[in-house]
């Protein structure tokens, strides 16, 4: 069985203003990098409709065309 602690994340030290030391968290849609210091704390977002322009359909009409032997 797993302790909660089992679970946490612990660092030496603090990513600062590096956003390349930052902790990269998310699923894939949406997505956050943590940085910072002991008394602030930084989150970058992004959700992937930004990078879209806006919000989108993700499906293929021919999807279901390209796993179908001819």
């Amino acid at each position: 069985m797993s302790a909660a602690n089992d679970l946490a994340l612990w660092y030496d030290e603090s990513a600062g203003t590096d956003w390349l030391r930052a902790l990269p968290i998310g699923n894939g849609r949406l997505g956050v990098m943590v940085f910072g210091n002991v008394d602030t704390e930084r989150l970058q977002l992004n959700e992937d409709t930004v990078w879209a322009g806006g919000p989108y359909d993700q499906s293929n009409p021919r999807g279901a065309a390209a796993g179908t032997a001819s």
